[in-house]
């Protein structure tokens, strides 16, 4: 057996990472699913990767973690509000740059 042998990628494959081209912005579908809260089950909030244009749903846990990057509170409802970011776990290693974004 071989040193890759042993390594999961060579065993199974390596799972892709989504380009990560920049400059995503929301069409008018994902911000209307970025505007309603995810099933409780997938998350408590959104995410909106604008690397890649994924939209994730953290946990409360998540949402705390990316509060404080941000440098803000924990607002008290997430509803109508998303956290932007530069790259995520989908294009990159990490959230990146997590802002917190309030739709009117």
């Amino acid at each position: 057996m071989t040193k890759q042998d042993n390594q999961p990628a060579g065993l199974f494959g390596a799972v892709q990472k989504l380009p990560r081209a920049g400059n995503h912005q929301p069409s008018g579908a994902e911000l209307s699913e970025l505007e309603n809260l995810p099933d409780s089950e997938l998350g408590v909030l959104n995410v909106y990767c604008r690397g890649c244009g994924t939209i994730l749903h953290p946990h409360a846990e998540g949402g705390k973690e990316l509060a404080d990057e941000a440098s803000i509170s924990v607002p008290d409802d997430w509803k109508g509000k998303y956290f932007q970011v530069d790259q995520c776990v989908c294009c990159g290693d990490e959230l990146q740059n997590p802002k917190l974004i309030e739709l009117k």
